[in-house]
């Protein structure tokens, strides 16, 4: 009956509904193995999910998945609110590749989707012109996220996050295990093919509000596969009920450990510095979708760091210290999130000219005066 069709026959119903859509939207080829439920077990079982990469990429997946397992509370099935007492994902591969042309698959697949959205409809006040009687203020707009809502790099007209239904449900444990492989094919490109392996745990994860102690916790560890004892990235944070993805209260903070970047000299130089090597600490505050941009900062620490370009010819007097940090605010929101990478290095480029500056004028102040004495020393010498 019912249960043995959910047992061998969703299988088919996911191939010729949800596939075609999914493919449709993505613009990619997907394939699956099986997906079954064990409804009186309350047991959810999908294998051998994989999605392909965008036409003029050699690799043949984007994104694979051996097995995922959910546990369900069945009784929580009748009163609206699933259940998941455990949710283990394992043999997750996610492929990101960069062509010689400079392209990057998933790049490609975004810009697919977003290129299939039909068009926004501009909101009224988008469309209004400016009054006659009150021509637009030409004062210059602070920059910053201090400096209120108007800013050049924020839209004055923040696109509303989409409206997403999110199922009713409380994931009381849950496992998923990522092997994050980086493949760049430019060519000169000394960044050898690298495989980090992330595990991500979660705790009491719901999308339904019950209380003021609701929030749930998140951890987000990773190191290299072939080196389990390097740890890369050590983030713990909690998160508010996920109403809407978009709309999203958490807050993450940890440290990405230090990363080797001499062999990355091509997006070292684009950052406006070059440095022996790189980590940061994390801390992000995020309510209601929103990045709180006085408490949300990634700081960046560099050792043995070098400016490149225009910085370079700026501060070629100024010897820059053994360890430098660039802290740069985050903020606009989860749909569109910005950075100020730049103007926190050009912040710092400039503190190290004026200090270098000043720190010239004074040693030769100081030079000067030694010199004086030196000759009154030797002038009631004689």
């Amino acid at each position: 009956g019912v249960h043995v069709f959910l047992m061998t026959g969703l299988t088919g119903i996911v191939r010729s509904r949800t596939l075609p859509r999914a493919r449709e939207a993505l613009g990619v080829d997907m394939k699956l193995d099986r997906v079954s439920l064990d409804a009186p077990a309350g047991k959810l079982n999908l294998s051998g999910f994989s999605m392909g990469n965008p036409a003029g990429f050699a690799e043949p997946e984007s994104f694979s998945l051996k097995n995922a397992h959910l546990n369900l509370g069945v009784l929580s099935l009748l009163g609206g609110i699933t259940r998941i007492s455990d949710l283990n994902v394992d043999g997750l591969r996610l492929v990101v590749v960069r062509n010689t042309d400079g392209s990057i698959n998933w790049r490609q697949i975004k810009d697919g989707v977003e290129s299939r959205r039909p068009p926004r409809q501009k909101r009224p006040s988008e469309e209004e012109e400016p009054s006659a009687e009150e021509p637009p203020s030409e004062e210059p707009v602070p920059e910053g996220p201090e400096s209120g809502e108007k800013r050049p790099d924020r839209p004055e007209h923040p696109e509303e996050p989409p409206a997403i239904e999110m199922p009713r449900m409380r994931v009381d444990n849950a496992s998923v295990t990522t092997l994050i492989e980086l493949i760049d094919h430019v060519e000169g490109s000394k960044l050898a093919p690298i495989t980090l392996k992330v595990i991500v745990e979660a705790r009491n994860v719901r999308t339904v509000k019950s209380g003021p102690e609701d929030w749930g916790t998140l951890t987000v560890k990773s190191h290299l596969e072939s080196d389990p004892n390097t740890s890369i990235t050590d983030l713990n944070g909690r998160i508010a009920p996920i109403i809407n993805p978009y709309t999203a209260s958490f807050d993450l903070e940890g440290k990405i450990a230090s990363i080797d970047t001499r062999n990355m000299a091509d997006l070292t130089k684009k950052m406006g510095i070059q440095s022996d090597s790189m980590s940061a600490d994390v801390k992000l505050k995020c309510r209601d979708g929103t990045f709180d941009g006085k408490e949300s900062v990634i700081t960046l620490h560099f050792r043995n760091p070098r400016f490149t370009g225009k910085l370079a010819e700026k501060a070629k007097n100024n010897k820059l210290p053994e360890n430098l940090d660039v802290a740069v605010p985050v903020y606009g929101t989860l749909q569109e999130p910005r950075v100020n990478y730049m103007a926190a290095l050009l912040d710092v480029a400039m503190k190290t000219y004026v200090e270098g500056k000043l720190q010239r004028k004074f040693d030769k102040a100081v030079g000067g005066f030694f010199d004086k004495l030196d000759k009154l020393s030797g002038d009631s010498a004689r």
